[in-house]
C-alpha cells in the first residue's frame, strides 16, 4: 500500500545487538566493581610523600615487613591556585620503590591534593599515576580549597568515581577529622567515595580524651555506607602520645593509616608496632 513502509528485516537484529552490547558493558562494570571492592585495605597503612626521603627501596621494603604494613598511599599530584601542579614521585628512581613495595604484598594507592576549578586535570593525573604504579585505588585529600565550593566538590567526585569505575579502581576520600569545626566544607558531596579516612591527628596534643571517639562518630553519621579508616599522626608526638592516640581511636576492622612515613622516627615506628600488632 502507498505510504506504508515495511521495516527492514535487519532492524530487529540491530536492536538486539545494541542491547546485548549494553548488557555486556553493564556486566563488565559490575565485575570491575566487585573486583575493586575486594581490594579494600585491611590492616596498617602509611601515607608517603617523597619516596626518596623514606630511605632506599630496600629500607622501605624492610620497614613494611617489620611493621606489618599492608597498604601505602603515595603522593602523586599536588595542585595549587594560580600555578601549575607539582607532580611528585615522577623521577626515574620511582619504579624501583614501587617494585620493592609490591614485592612485599603491600597494596599501593595514589593520593593527591586537589584545588577547586582544576578537577579534570587532577583526575587525569591521578589516573596516570595509578596506571604507572599498578595501584588498586586513589585517594583525594580534599580540604580548604573546597570550602564553600559544593558544586566543584560534586564535579570532582563525579569525575573521580566515574574514572575509577571505568578502570576497576577504588576511590577514597580523606579530610579533616573534626567535622564540626568545618561547617563551610561540602561534606555531603564526598559520600560517593568507596572509603573514608578522617584525619584524627590532634596535632597539638591538647584535645579532650574523647576527641577521637567523637570524630569517628561524626564521620559515621555522615555516611553509614562507607568503611572508615582513621588516620593517626606521628609528627609532634612522643611515642607514648602516638600510642595513646591509636588506642583511643575507634577502629572498626583494625584498619588505620599513619601520617606520615618520612617524619616518623625509629622510636615512633616502635610505638606504632606495639600499638597495632
Amino acid at each position: 500500500m502507498v505510504g506504508l513502509v515495511t521495516p527492514a528485516l535487519h532492524e530487529p537484529v540491530r536492536w538486539l545487538l545494541r542491547n546485548m552490547i549494553k548488557v555486556w558493558y553493564r556486566l563488565l562494570d559490575i565485575w570491575r566493581r566487585r573486583k575493586a571492592l575486594q581490594n579494600l585495605p585491611v590492616g596498617l597503612g602509611m601515607f608517603m610523600s617523597g619516596l626518596g626521603s623514606c630511605g632506599t627501596p630496600e629500607a622501605v621494603s624492610r620497614r613494611i615487613i617489620d611493621n606489618g604494613i599492608t597498604w601505602v598511599a603515595i603522593l602523586g599530584p599536588w595542585q595549587y591556585r594560580g600555578k601549575p601542579a607539582v607532580t611528585w614521585n615522577s623521577s626515574s628512581k620511582i619504579p624501583a620503590y614501587i617494585k620493592a613495595i609490591k614485592a612485599t604484598g603491600c597494596q599501593v594507592f595514589v593520593w593527591g591534593w586537589p584545588v577547586a576549578g582544576k578537577e579534570f586535570t587532577f583526575v587525569r593525573h591521578l589516573m596516570t599515576y595509578a596506571k604507572a604504579w599498578g595501584a588498586v585505588g586513589v585517594i583525594a585529600d580534599a580540604e580548604k580549597p573546597y570550602n564553600r565550593a559544593s558544586t566543584r566538590a560534586a564535579l570532582l567526585m563525579d569525575t573521580l568515581t566515574t574514572s575509577c569505575r571505568q578502570r576497576g579502581l577504588l576511590c577514597g576520600f580523606t579530610s579533616y577529622g573534626p567535622i564540626w569545626n568545618h561547617p563551610r566544607f561540602p561534606w555531603s558531596a564526598f559520600k560517593s567515595a568507596d572509603f573514608a579516612i578522617p584525619q584524627i591527628y590532634d596535632s597539638k596534643n591538647k584535645l579532650p580524651e574523647d576527641y577521637p571517639t567523637r570524630a569517628m562518630a561524626a564521620w559515621e553519621e555522615l555516611s553509614s555506607s562507607w568503611p572508615i579508616y582513621p588516620a593517626f599522626a606521628t609528627y609532634g608526638k612522643t611515642p607514648k602520645q602516638i600510642q595513646s592516640l591509636i588506642e583511643r581511636t575507634p577502629c572498626p576492622g583494625q584498619t588505620r593509616i599513619g601520617w606520615q612515613w618520612r617524619t616518623t622516627k625509629d622510636s615512633e615506628w616502635k610505638a606504632i608496632k606495639e600499638s597495632t600488632s
